[in-house]
């Protein structure tokens, strides 16, 4: 996990690495810059690597971008057995795993538990939107995940992923969470438990979450509801006429976890509200708490803003311990706070990372 921070912020070293989560992350309303996020000064493709999650959860963030999410912009990436727990994810595009993804990738074996969702123009469970269309060998799959989030935004808005262009696909997946439209009503709006626009590929998916809009519930899955229809896919029904729902007994019923497929089984221990959970036991989030004292006390009135080669820090204890630090982990600056406000000096161009006792925060440097 320190390694993915460190290489985070020289986004060269992203190719060809693979990184692995060994455990379960909590942090304490923790303020999260977006792994992945495009840079201003030169262009760049986003998260291209490989994260595994190892079946662990990072949980206690809070993640304010333009593009939003545990990555903010992944391509051609493969992310699974990952999930993210009870945080907060807010931009202009918005997923609790990633903000955007760019042409294609791999979302696997993941899941938002409990995290809520708000993207201004377009917010997903697990990823926010896809950007650029692809050509047909190159596709966006999700398999094997799930959101139980709160998921809201004023444009496209899906338990899973709310805006994409062709070539998605969603498969052995399902949706507990609330969709809902959060703009005015005289705007244009797509709302989906599975996905938040009404092209791509669903098979084996279900959604039970309520999909809100205006006071209008449906548990639609996807935005045209043209898959309500389907021997792969189902529905909670919306009312007592809705003639291609399934009632609540139906779809808690073991006969009904079997016709899902066999990524599904029966919940018997009612461990996903009687509703067929997924298979793996990859998708099945755990929570240990890392010690308190391990964990940064995040306090967001810390900020430090660089002009040539000076970094103005407010937000400071007077008293209390501040160090700046390279990307070698070598200290270039030590001492402690002399006011609430302070002019540090660096020598040499690039990213620091400027430390307090129980706060940090990454800059650049030109």
């Amino acid at each position: 996990f320190n390694r993915l921070l460190t290489d985070s912020v020289y986004v060269e070293l992203y190719n060809d690495k693979h990184f692995k989560l060994t455990a379960d992350v909590e942090f304490d309303s923790l303020e999260w810059t977006p792994l992945g996020i495009f840079p201003r000064d030169f262009s760049y493709t986003g998260f291209d690597g490989v994260f595994d999650g190892g079946g662990h959860t990072i949980s206690g963030l809070v993640i304010k971008s333009d593009t939003a999410g545990f990555f903010a912009v992944a391509n051609h990436a493969s992310i699974f057995n990952f999930g993210i727990k009870n945080s907060s994810v807010q931009g202009e595009v918005a997923g609790g795993i990633v903000g955007a993804v760019k042409v294609d990738g791999t979302i696997e074996n993941c899941w938002n538990d409990n995290t809520s969702v708000y993207g201004a123009s377009s917010a997903g469970g697990l990823v926010g939107g896809k950007v650029l269309d692809s050509s047909s060998d190159l596709k966006l799959i999700f398999d094997r995940t799930y959101n139980t989030g709160t998921i809201r935004g004023k444009g496209y808005v899906g338990g899973i992923i709310g805006k994409h262009v062709a070539n998605t696909i969603v498969t052995n997946s399902f949706n507990r969470g609330v969709v809902e439209y959060a703009g005015l009503p005289e705007y244009k709006h797509w709302l989906g438990g599975i996905i938040g626009d009404d092209v791509g590929s669903i098979r084996y998916t279900y959604n039970v979450g309520e999909v809100r809009d205006y006071g209008t519930i449906t548990h639609t899955l996807i935005s045209s509801n043209s898959y309500d229809i389907n021997e792969t896919n189902a529905r909670l029904r919306d009312d007592d006429i809705d003639p291609f729902g399934l009632t609540e007994e139906e779809m808690r019923s073991k006969e009904f976890a079997e016709r899902m497929g066999e990524a599904f089984v029966y919940d018997s221990k009612n461990q996903n509200d009687g509703y067929p959970m997924l298979a793996s036991d990859l998708v099945k989030p755990s929570s240990v708490a890392i010690p308190r004292n391990i964990v940064p006390k995040v306090n967001s009135s810390l900020k430090v803003a660089a002009s040539m080669r000076s970094l103005f820090v407010s937000g400071l204890v007077p008293g209390e311990s501040l160090a700046i630090v390279n990307m070698k982990g070598e200290k270039v600056w030590l001492g402690r706070a002399t006011s609430s406000s302070q002019v540090l000096p660096v020598k040499n161009p690039g990213v620091y990372v400027v430390a307090t006792k129980s706060r940090a925060i990454r800059v650049r440097v030109k």
